[in-house]
Order: structure tokens, then C-alpha cells, then sequence
């Protein structure tokens, strides 16, 4: 008799995420129950309870994982003598992420609709990525721009405007004829607020 392999379980838990995301990307957060994880991830229910512990187990990972995205995403821009341009350019590194993996962007910002409510520990992912953002506002006020705000709040404000645009891109709401020059015009707003006397 061969021997039976058992197949690795961090690639079972792959399965089970990409499952995860597959559902919530044609169904919505409805179907993403045990069973209909399980079911499209090829895989006993109790696979994703010893792995996961619960569904709330699979949003986390999800959610981590999509933060930990965001911010490599947003880590990427490389760094110039125009401190306010590299943070409008993490704006659109920003929307580019979110039009790229909608399903991950849906649960990250969207996922409080089905009840759910991150870990501590997810929080902490989310707040790693909102770091990047920060500091990238700490080095515009380090250049002189609006330091009369403090970092946090505008930082907050800045991360409220491009998700703003993205959310509305992603319901189908932008009536905008060119959603990207749309977008264009709200980031040389934004330059003007930072550069403004």
C-alpha cells in the first residue's frame, strides 16, 4: 500500500481563503458561511474550524492579510524630493489597490455589514497600514506644509478622501464621465490644501 500523503496545512488554509474570497466576491457576505467555505475549498467543515477556529477565524485572515497588502502597496512609492507628491502618489497606489482586490477591499472596509468585527490583532494589521500613511504626512509637514494640522487628523482626513473616491468607484457610483480624471482633480485639490500659505 502507498503511502498517503497528507497535503501541507498552510496549503489548506490557502484553499480556504481563496474559497472565502471567491464567494464574497460573487455572492456577498451571505455566503460566506462554514459550509459554503468549505464546500468551494474542497474541504470537511471541520477542516476550517481546526485551522480557523470559526468563520470570524477566516474574516481575520482575510483582513490581515488584505492590510498587510495595503501596506506594501502603499511602502512601494519610492521616495522623491517632492515630499507631497510621493503622498499624492500613495493616493493612487491606494486606489489602484482597491480596484485590484475588490473582494479584499469589501471585507476590510465593508465587512462591518455582516456582523463582523475584527480581532485586536487584525486591528493592529490595519493600523500597521495606516502607519505608512502617517508617515509620509509626518515627512510633508517635516518639508513645512501644514503644520497648523496635526499629523493624525490630517492624515485621517486624507485617508477619508481617497477612500471616499475608491468606495464610490467600487459601488458603481462615481458619475464622473472619466472616474480617473475625477480622481486626478481631487488629488491637485489636495495639493493645493498642503501647499496652501
Amino acid at each position: 500500500m502507498a503511502p498517503r500523503h497528507r497535503t501541507p496545512s498552510r496549503l489548506i488554509e490557502g484553499k480556504i481563503l481563496e474559497a472565502a474570497l471567491g464567494l464574497l466576491d460573487e455572492q456577498g457576505f451571505r455566503a460566506l458561511t462554514v459550509r459554503g467555505i468549505a464546500s468551494r475549498a474542497g474541504v470537511a467543515p471541520m477542516g476550517i474550524y481546526n485551522r480557523f477556529e470559526s468563520k470570524t477565524g477566516v474574516y481575520d485572515a482575510l483582513w490581515i492579510e488584505g492590510f498587510e497588502r495595503l501596506a506594501a502597496t502603499l511602502s512601494g512609492v519610492a521616495l522623491t524630493s517632492d515630499a507631497v507628491e510621493d503622498l499624492l502618489e500613495s493616493g493612487r497606489r491606494y486606489l489602484d489597490f482597491a480596484l485590484a482586490n475588490p473582494s479584499y477591499y469589501r471585507l476590510m472596509f465593508m465587512g462591518s455589514a455582516s456582523g463582523y468585527a475584527p480581532s485586536k490583532e487584525a486591528l493592529r494589521v490595519a493600523h500597521g497600514a495606516f502607519q505608512v500613511l502617517l508617515d509620509a504626512v509626518r515627512r510633508v509637514q517635516i518639508c513645512g506644509y501644514r503644520t497648523d494640522v496635526s499629523d493624525l487628523d490630517l492624515a485621517q482626513t486624507l485617508w477619508a478622501d481617497v477612500h471616499g473616491h475608491a468606495t464610490l468607484r467600487m459601488l458603481g457610483l462615481s458619475f464622473a464621465r472619466d472616474p480617473d480624471a475625477a480622481y486626478e482633480v481631487m488629488l491637485a485639490s489636495t495639493r493645493m490644501y498642503l501647499t496652501a500659505p
